[in-house]
């Protein structure tokens, strides 16, 4: 009968086969790849939305420069 121990001499299950260690590889490396994915997204999400807060700002206060000479003109 086969036995595994650890280092410490306590008994253990098998270490993982070959197909095992395989499928973790694969699972641990997409969801890596996933996460790196998803992470890029959602920082260029949230820098998009606070440079279009900022040029909306910007917008409005020009907006609010420039239309009483714009809407003078179509009033006469």
């Amino acid at each position: 009968m086969r036995v595994w121990v650890d280092r410490s001499g306590t008994v253990t299950t098998a270490p993982a086969g070959t197909l095992d260690a395989t499928t973790s590889g694969w699972l641990v490396g997409g969801l890596a790849g996933f996460g790196v994915a998803a992470g890029s997204y959602a920082a260029w999400t949230g820098t998009r939305l606070v440079l279009d807060r900022r040029r909306y700002a910007q917008w409005d206060t020009e907006w609010e420069r420039v239309e009483p000479g714009w809407s003078a003109r179509f009033h006469r």
